[in-house]
Protein backbone atom coordinates (compact mmCIF):
# COMPACT_ATOMS: atom_id res chain seq x y z
CA UNK A 1 0.00 0.00 0.00
CA UNK A 2 1.64 3.31 -0.79
CA UNK A 3 1.46 5.47 2.35
CA UNK A 4 0.41 9.32 1.68
CA UNK A 5 1.74 11.57 3.91
CA UNK A 6 0.96 15.25 4.99
CA UNK A 7 3.32 17.69 4.89
CA UNK A 8 2.74 21.16 6.49
CA UNK A 9 5.73 24.02 6.76
CA UNK A 10 4.32 27.33 8.11
CA UNK A 11 6.92 29.67 6.53
CA UNK A 12 6.30 32.77 8.97
CA UNK A 13 5.46 30.56 12.26
CA UNK A 14 9.10 30.85 14.09
CA UNK A 15 10.38 33.99 14.17
CA UNK A 16 13.06 35.56 16.63
CA UNK A 17 13.34 39.07 18.10
CA UNK A 18 16.51 40.14 15.71
CA UNK A 19 13.35 38.62 12.75
CA UNK A 20 10.24 40.96 12.37
CA UNK A 21 7.86 39.48 10.16
CA UNK A 22 7.24 42.30 8.51
CA UNK A 23 10.92 42.26 6.50
CA UNK A 24 12.90 39.83 4.40
CA UNK A 25 15.69 38.54 6.45
CA UNK A 26 18.28 39.21 5.63
CA UNK A 27 18.27 41.49 3.33
CA UNK A 28 21.44 41.02 1.19
CA UNK A 29 22.00 42.65 -1.98
CA UNK A 30 24.21 41.75 -4.76
CA UNK A 31 24.34 44.97 -5.41
CA UNK A 32 22.77 48.57 -4.56
CA UNK A 33 19.74 47.86 -6.36
CA UNK A 34 18.69 43.74 -6.86
CA UNK A 35 17.72 41.91 -3.72
CA UNK A 36 17.77 38.53 -3.79
CA UNK A 37 17.04 36.26 -5.58
CA UNK A 38 16.99 39.00 -8.43
CA UNK A 39 19.67 40.08 -10.21
CA UNK A 40 18.72 40.93 -13.96
CA UNK A 41 16.01 42.15 -15.87
CA UNK A 42 13.31 39.32 -16.74
CA UNK A 43 11.81 39.90 -20.02
CA UNK A 44 10.33 37.28 -23.49
CA UNK A 45 13.24 36.43 -24.90
CA UNK A 46 13.95 33.66 -27.55
CA UNK A 47 15.10 31.24 -26.64
CA UNK A 48 12.99 32.08 -23.34
CA UNK A 49 15.06 33.22 -19.74
CA UNK A 50 14.99 30.57 -17.13
CA UNK A 51 16.35 29.85 -13.83
CA UNK A 52 15.22 30.15 -10.26
CA UNK A 53 15.02 33.40 -10.46
CA UNK A 54 12.28 32.91 -12.63
CA UNK A 55 10.56 29.79 -10.70
CA UNK A 56 10.77 32.74 -7.47
CA UNK A 57 8.40 35.40 -9.38
CA UNK A 58 6.31 32.92 -11.17
CA UNK A 59 5.87 31.31 -7.78
CA UNK A 60 5.59 34.42 -6.00
CA UNK A 61 2.97 36.24 -9.11
CA UNK A 62 0.58 33.25 -8.77
CA UNK A 63 -0.34 34.30 -5.22
CA UNK A 64 -1.27 37.25 -6.48
CA UNK A 65 -4.93 38.15 -6.42
CA UNK A 66 -4.20 40.40 -9.93
CA UNK A 67 -3.17 37.16 -11.57
CA UNK A 68 -4.90 34.84 -13.54
CA UNK A 69 -3.93 31.05 -13.61
CA UNK A 70 -0.93 30.27 -15.27
CA UNK A 71 1.82 27.62 -15.60
CA UNK A 72 4.93 27.62 -13.27
CA UNK A 73 7.47 26.37 -15.97
CA UNK A 74 10.89 28.60 -14.89
CA UNK A 75 10.70 29.75 -18.12
CA UNK A 76 9.90 33.67 -18.58
CA UNK A 77 7.43 32.87 -21.40
CA UNK A 78 4.75 35.44 -23.03
CA UNK A 79 1.83 33.72 -20.12
CA UNK A 80 4.27 34.89 -17.85
CA UNK A 81 4.93 38.66 -19.15
CA UNK A 82 1.18 39.07 -19.31
CA UNK A 83 0.65 38.47 -15.44
CA UNK A 84 3.12 40.08 -14.38
CA UNK A 85 1.76 43.28 -16.26
CA UNK A 86 -1.52 42.43 -14.44
CA UNK A 87 0.67 42.54 -11.47
CA UNK A 88 2.29 45.80 -12.62
CA UNK A 89 -0.92 47.59 -13.26
CA UNK A 90 -2.61 46.42 -10.12
CA UNK A 91 0.73 47.36 -7.78
CA UNK A 92 0.94 50.83 -9.63
CA UNK A 93 3.69 49.99 -11.89
CA UNK A 94 4.61 50.59 -15.24
CA UNK A 95 3.03 48.19 -17.12
CA UNK A 96 5.91 46.82 -19.50
CA UNK A 97 5.70 42.73 -18.95
CA UNK A 98 9.67 43.47 -17.60
CA UNK A 99 10.92 42.71 -14.16
CA UNK A 100 12.99 45.35 -13.19
CA UNK A 101 14.32 46.19 -10.02
CA UNK A 102 10.82 48.21 -8.79
CA UNK A 103 9.25 45.23 -10.10
CA UNK A 104 11.18 42.83 -8.02
CA UNK A 105 11.04 44.57 -5.22
CA UNK A 106 7.35 45.29 -5.07
CA UNK A 107 6.54 40.83 -5.84
CA UNK A 108 9.14 40.51 -3.12
CA UNK A 109 7.29 43.24 -0.61
CA UNK A 110 3.36 41.96 -2.07
CA UNK A 111 4.18 37.96 -2.09
CA UNK A 112 7.49 37.04 -0.06
CA UNK A 113 5.19 35.48 2.83
CA UNK A 114 2.16 32.37 1.58
CA UNK A 115 0.42 33.51 4.69
CA UNK A 116 -0.38 29.68 5.54
CA UNK A 117 -1.21 29.03 9.23
CA UNK A 118 -1.83 25.59 9.95
CA UNK A 119 -5.80 24.84 12.13
CA UNK A 120 -4.12 21.92 13.82
CA UNK A 121 -6.18 19.08 11.90
CA UNK A 122 -5.37 16.12 9.69
CA UNK A 123 -7.55 15.44 6.60
CA UNK A 124 -9.76 12.76 6.67
CA UNK A 125 -7.92 9.61 5.09
CA UNK A 126 -4.38 10.75 6.18
CA UNK A 127 -2.03 8.10 8.58
CA UNK A 128 0.02 10.72 9.20
CA UNK A 129 0.85 14.76 9.72
CA UNK A 130 4.23 16.46 9.65
CA UNK A 131 4.44 19.81 10.64
CA UNK A 132 7.53 21.70 10.14
CA UNK A 133 7.67 25.45 11.35
CA UNK A 134 10.21 27.50 9.30
CA UNK A 135 12.02 30.29 9.88
CA UNK A 136 12.96 33.14 7.59
CA UNK A 137 16.30 32.60 7.68
CA UNK A 138 16.04 28.57 6.72
CA UNK A 139 19.74 28.11 8.21
CA UNK A 140 18.48 27.67 11.87
CA UNK A 141 17.44 24.64 13.00
CA UNK A 142 13.97 24.01 13.94
CA UNK A 143 11.44 20.90 15.52
CA UNK A 144 9.37 19.23 13.68
CA UNK A 145 6.43 16.91 15.12
CA UNK A 146 4.76 13.40 13.66
CA UNK A 147 1.16 13.29 14.65
CA UNK A 148 -1.04 9.84 14.12
CA UNK A 149 -4.47 10.63 12.17
CA UNK A 150 -5.96 11.12 15.90
CA UNK A 151 -3.74 13.99 16.87
CA UNK A 152 -1.20 11.63 18.73
CA UNK A 153 2.36 12.97 19.01
CA UNK A 154 4.19 10.12 17.69
CA UNK A 155 7.70 11.73 17.19
CA UNK A 156 9.61 15.07 17.21
CA UNK A 157 12.84 15.37 15.80
CA UNK A 158 15.29 18.63 14.79
CA UNK A 159 15.36 19.67 10.97
CA UNK A 160 17.16 22.43 8.86
CA UNK A 161 15.17 23.73 5.86
CA UNK A 162 17.30 24.79 3.62
CA UNK A 163 17.02 28.29 1.83
CA UNK A 164 19.49 30.52 -0.70
CA UNK A 165 22.75 31.07 0.89
CA UNK A 166 25.42 33.74 -0.59
CA UNK A 167 28.91 32.81 -1.83
CA UNK A 168 30.24 32.91 2.14
CA UNK A 169 27.04 30.38 3.13
CA UNK A 170 25.29 33.23 4.56
CA UNK A 171 21.79 32.98 4.59
CA UNK A 172 19.95 35.40 1.74
CA UNK A 173 16.39 34.57 2.11
CA UNK A 174 13.75 31.66 2.86
CA UNK A 175 13.65 30.53 -1.19
CA UNK A 176 14.29 27.15 -1.95
CA UNK A 177 17.54 26.60 -3.70
CA UNK A 178 15.98 25.94 -7.43
CA UNK A 179 13.72 28.95 -7.01
CA UNK A 180 10.69 27.19 -5.73
CA UNK A 181 8.99 28.05 -2.22
CA UNK A 182 7.41 24.90 -0.82
CA UNK A 183 5.72 26.06 1.68
CA UNK A 184 1.50 25.42 2.96
CA UNK A 185 0.34 21.94 2.68
CA UNK A 186 2.00 19.26 0.83
CA UNK A 187 1.99 15.80 0.08
CA UNK A 188 4.82 13.13 0.73
CA UNK A 189 5.68 9.66 -0.57
CA UNK A 190 8.01 7.83 1.72
CA UNK A 191 7.63 4.99 -0.21
CA UNK A 192 9.91 6.05 -3.27
CA UNK A 193 13.34 7.18 -2.79
CA UNK A 194 14.43 10.54 -3.55
CA UNK A 195 16.75 11.00 -6.50
CA UNK A 196 19.62 12.68 -4.61
CA UNK A 197 20.86 11.15 -1.83
CA UNK A 198 23.45 13.21 -1.22
CA UNK A 199 20.68 15.88 -0.13
CA UNK A 200 17.97 14.11 1.40
CA UNK A 201 19.98 11.00 2.82
CA UNK A 202 19.77 7.23 1.60
CA UNK A 203 16.81 5.27 1.54
CA UNK A 204 16.35 2.31 3.96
Amino acid sequence: MKLSIVVLAVLVACVTAEEPMARLVPAARLDQNWTQPFYRNLMVQDPPMNGSDVVVLQNLIARSPYCTQFDITGNYDRSTAAQVQRVQAGLKLPVTGVVDVATSAAVLAEYADDHYHDDGTIPEGYMYKVHVPVYRDRSIETTATLFAANGTVLHRFTVRTHGQNDSAGSALNMFAGDGATPTGLSLLDLNSPEPDPVSYGPYP
